[in-house]
């Protein structure tokens, strides 16, 4: 399975669903997330390529990527709840997006929204939010990492 992806943070005043619409006209797809569950770049990086794997070897809950990408960060057995618990409110602002199978230029500027990767930076707030114990030495991201491993072990 090869397909291209890319972890941003963008903010504007654009709804969800225009955003979504965008990217399905350049030919690909975007998981849009909450941006209050994500610990971190990495975080997501690393629930794309646990659900890649998945998907490679059989070992999936989902029928594609899309689905299986969105229970690793929710670290949800059920999409339902996946995708409820990770979706972005409805005029928050600002989201993290997992970008799928688009590899031309985005100009963003076009749906009056900009790139802002500091979105995606961990946060204890954020470590709180999704239930990590950051009681540890462990830097926040790496906890977030390893919570999206244990997904992939109790699933």
């Amino acid at each position: 399975m090869t397909f291209h992806f890319q972890v941003i943070g963008l903010k504007g005043n654009t709804s969800p669903d225009d955003i979504i619409n965008y990217f399905k006209s350049l030919g690909g797809d975007v998981i849009l997330i909450n941006p209050a569950y994500v610990c971190g770049r990495n975080h997501l990086v690393s629930a794309v390529e646990h659900a890649k794997r998945a998907l490679l070897n059989g070992t999936n809950r989902s029928n594609g990527i899309f689905t299986e990408v969105t229970m690793y960060i929710a670290g949800e057995k059920q999409i339902s709840k996946a995708i409820k618990k990770i979706r972005p409110e409805k005029k928050c602002g600002k989201y993290a997006a997992v970008i799928i199978n688009i590899e031309r230029e985005i100009n963003l500027a076009k749906i009056g929204m900009v790139r802002d990767d500091s979105i995606l930076n961990a946060s204890k707030e954020k470590a709180d939010i999704i239930g990590l114990d950051y009681s540890t030495d462990l830097p926040l991201e790496d906890l977030a990492l390893e919570s999206v491993a244990v997904f992939d072990i109790l699933k």
